[in-house]
């Protein structure tokens, strides 16, 4: 797969094309079947198909040991489906009949002369993903990490979703932000609830992206603007939403990390300084959700620890929810040197309040618990991975 940056801004008008091409297809529930490929995903496999029966939930990025199950269960009743999964969400390579069956001859002639499909083999890939959200179609960057400025639509933004259907259903805010909008998805989402729907991000593709997707959906009440964080916001904002970086990655990785690396401080700096403004941008009625990641450090939970230490006189009160606790595999080495056990990931609510409040809500049967011994059997499969690496 090319690691060059495909240029959303030169080719906009393409991409407007194509995403409202696939929109045309009936996109039922395809966005709640797992897609990427993952053989040590076998023992899930239950509960996956389980929520794809049932429709429950977004599940489009959990892993899968058998995506053609999956895709053949999309298949049914419209074979464009199952490539919809297979060549625009997963980006498996396709002969050129099954592209057109997607957009038609002519837009296929046009994406492969753009450079959005490249040859593969018989066939061809594309270089973006094309994924569809309840109903809506996204376009964002695949997973190669080598892209420079990369716009990564992961687990992390539908789990945001998630908290967001939940908890807005019915409500009714006049200005809303997203920081940190990345492929606009959230931000586009938040059009549903406010009057105005603000998204920043300081990444120009990432702003470029976001102005796209919102012409792929037919939304109009959004304004995605290039911003470090609240730099370009001067309005009061009655709602703020975000995900924004966290994860606590190596020196050497962090110039092509910019979707991930959350700062120093084990990765907690960003998301300390976007909270700690929000105390100067809230209206007195306002409130914003956060999806936080906090590292345990040598049992200390980081995040909350240090808003206790360096937040007390701002007027808000912080409510912390989790969600799940996990360790990330491909920086185990660097994470264990740092003294990082596991990061939990919490639904943070802030309101304005008379002064500083946080609260910690306990675990609930809901609540995703990985356990010291699957944490200890993942190190050891990967040290045995690394090994098996060094001897060949």
């Amino acid at each position: 797969m090319s690691t060059s940056a495909f240029p959303f801004e030169t080719h906009a008008e393409l991409l407007v094309e194509a995403g409202r091409a696939l929109r045309a297809h009936d996109l039922g529930g395809v966005h709640r079947y797992p897609t990427r490929y993952d053989p040590l995903a076998l023992p899930y496999e239950p509960v996956n198909l389980w929520r794809a029966m049932r429709a429950d939930g977004p599940n489009l990025f959990d892993r899968t040991a058998v995506p053609g199950v999956y895709r053949r269960l999309l298949a049914r009743g419209n074979p464009a489906l199952a490539d919809l999964s297979a060549l625009a969400v997963s980006q498996a390579p396709g002969g050129r009949d099954r592209w057109e069956r997607l957009f038609g001859a002519p837009l296929v002639e046009r994406l492969v002369a753009a450079g959005a499909l490249t040859p593969a083999g018989d066939g061809y890939r594309s270089q973006l993903r094309f994924v569809p959200v309840y109903g809506r179609l996204f376009v964002a960057d695949g997973p190669d990490q080598s892209v420079p400025l990369m716009v990564w639509l992961g687990k992390d933004t539908m789990h945001l979703l998630k908290v967001v259907r939940d908890r807005l259903r019915g409500m009714r805010f006049g200005r809303g932000l997203e920081v940190g909008s990345g492929s606009g998805l959230l931000t586009i989402e938040l059009a549903d609830y406010c009057d105005q729907a603000i998204g920043v991000d300081i990444n120009p593709r990432a702003v470029a992206l976001g102005e796209i997707n919102a012409r792929i959906n037919e939304v109009g009440n959004v304004d995605f603007r290039l911003s470090d964080v609240f730099g370009a916001v001067p309005e009061p904002l009655d709602l703020v939403i975000g995900n924004v970086p966290y994860v606590f990655v190596p020196p050497e990785m962090r110039d092509t990390s910019l979707h991930s690396h959350g700062g120093e401080d084990y990765g907690v700096d960003l998301q300390l300084r976007v909270l700690r403004e929000l105390d100067q941008k809230l209206t007195p009625d306002g409130m914003a959700l956060f999806l936080c990641m906090s590292p345990v450090v040598n049992g200390i939970d980081v995040l909350p620890d240090r808003m206790r230490a360096r937040f007390q006189p701002l007027s808000l009160h912080f409510e912390f929810e989790p969600l799940f606790n996990k360790s990330a595999p491909n920086l185990l080495d660097y994470h264990d040197a740092a003294g990082i056990q596991y990061t939990w990931t919490y639904v943070v609510t802030v309101r304005r309040a008379p002064s500083f409040g946080l609260t910690m809500r306990p675990p609930t049967a809901r609540t995703r618990l990985v356990s010291w011994a699957y944490r200890s059997a993942v190190r050891t499969a990967h040290r045995l991975g690394k090994k098996r690496e060094a001897s060949w």
